[in-house]
């Protein structure tokens, strides 16, 4: 779940939360974005998620509105991955073709 929060289900979480199958919050999962975020899309891989929003940095990297974050573990920032934005990212989709 990506949003304008600082609370999910009771469990403090800046912006970003996964969620269980069974509805709670993941304690050990928490990227925490400076700011909001507005758009997520799982990666083809479900290795991983692809963050956008107005955050400026996210799990401790300085990310400019886009990140890539592991599903697994604490949700460690991709630190091969950063194409930066000059604004907030509103959409995001990763493309079938790598284009």
């Amino acid at each position: 779940a990506g949003g304008d929060f600082t609370n999910i289900g009771g469990v403090p979480r800046n912006y970003l939360a996964r969620i269980t199958d069974t509805g709670s919050v993941d304690a050990t999962w928490n990227p925490a974005p400076s700011h909001e975020v507005y758009a997520l899309d799982i990666a083809a891989d479900n290795t991983a998620i692809y963050v956008g929003g107005r955050f400026n940095q996210i799990g401790g990297q300085a990310r400019a509105h886009v990140a890539r974050v592991a599903l697994a573990g604490a949700g460690a920032v991709d630190t091969q991955w950063n194409p930066g934005t000059n604004s907030t990212v509103f959409s995001i989709a990763e493309s079938p073709h790598g284009w």
